[in-house]
């Protein structure tokens, strides 16, 4: 099995002696960019996958599109985040691919794109929903 390449990583000591460690690998997509860990202790064995985010993570939602995305944003979000935190490390491994992953539209790093219809109409099922069923009516009941 070959090991995945990290282009920047991220390392957020807390007092406690946890640490958080954000990772974004080289070949990410839009919708799983940064990968949460976290580590107890000196060991890398003690390092657990918390989570995956998208591109989008420590952006404002209102106007994501016109931000730039990246670890420096989430570093802001890990101070507002409130917990006791000892230090931030920041560490770009590979600054042309990181680069890269950063200026590439959202369409080109697997975000699909919405359609809609020649008359303005968006189709239910594009936007999640279900079809409702009528409920069998009981025997007996009027």
């Amino acid at each position: 099995m070959q090991k995945k390449s990290i282009v920047a990583r991220m390392t957020i000591h807390h007092t406690n002696g946890k640490r958080t460690i954000v990772e974004v690998p080289e070949d990410a997509t839009f919708s799983e960019f940064y990968h949460f860990y976290l580590q107890e202790g000196k060991r890398w064995s003690t390092k657990k996958q918390i989570r995956v985010a998208n591109r989008n993570t420590g952006l404002l939602s209102l106007n994501a599109h016109l931000q730039t995305p990246g670890l420096e944003a989430v570093k802001a979000q890990a101070l507002r985040w409130g917990r006791e935190i000892e230090s931030i490390k920041v560490r770009v491994i590979r600054k042309k691919a990181y680069r890269r992953l950063l200026t590439t539209a959202p369409d080109q790093l697997g975000m699909t794109k919405v359609r809609t219809q020649t008359d303005g109409r968006i189709p239910a099922f594009h936007m999640g929903f279900l079809p409702v069923m009528a409920a069998p009516e009981k025997a007996g009941v009027a």
